[in-house]
């Protein structure tokens, strides 16, 4: 089955008229590779994530919608904690286990201006 992520670089590839081939040798990864994550048999990890933005010079718009694809193709987000203070790691970490229980109309609340 294809991912988001896949239709995301697919719908790239066709958008700027490049073969899988010239993107795998732009992204200095293989076409088989390139093939795989567009077809969703791949993990995508991070820096395929950071080469497909910087390569394509993706806007903010679309480098967001590009990891929103690969974070839900994976199924999983990984947050480096460390990098917040004991009180953001705190409210970051109430959020999720509580976010669950919300009712939909606060997610959607959340979530549209979070996209702002």
């Amino acid at each position: 089955m294809v991912s988001l992520f896949g239709k995301f670089l697919r719908k790239l590839r066709i958008d700027i008229e490049i073969t899988m081939k010239e993107m795998a040798i732009k992204l200095e990864i293989s076409t088989a590779y390139l093939s795989a994550l567009e077809l969703g048999k791949n993990k995508i990890n991070q820096n395929i994530v950071k080469k497909v933005i910087a390569c394509f010079k993706l806007d903010k718009k679309q480098s967001n919608e590009l990891q929103n694809a690969a974070d839900k193709a994976n199924g999983e987000i990984k947050i480096q904690l460390s990098n917040f203070s004991n009180i953001d790691q705190d409210a970051i970490l109430l959020f999720v286990r509580k976010y669950f229980y919300l009712p939909k109309e606060i997610k959607n609340k959340i979530r549209n201006m979070l996209n702002e």
